[in-house]
């Protein structure tokens, strides 16, 4: 997965978390809240909402091009 922080007028911002589904394995946001608790992720950090994607776009060093991700969207 992959998050992007997005711009929302009335809040300031957006967390949204772009991920890449495996086949027959829905995700869903509650799911992914879990996981973030259990890993005692700031929830400040949990994503407001999930996008899926084809894939999670990188560079050669490895970082996310979160640019394409919107792409996707």
């Amino acid at each position: 997965p992959a998050c992007l922080v997005l711009p929302d007028p009335p809040l300031g911002a957006r967390v949204i978390a772009a991920v890449v589904p495996l086949p027959d394995e829905p995700v869903t946001l509650e799911a992914l809240t879990r996981f973030l608790e259990e890993r005692r992720v700031a929830p400040y950090k949990f994503p407001d909402k999930i996008v899926i994607v084809r894939q999670i776009p990188r560079n050669a060093d490895g970082r996310v091009l979160r640019e394409q991700i919107l792409l996707q969207v």
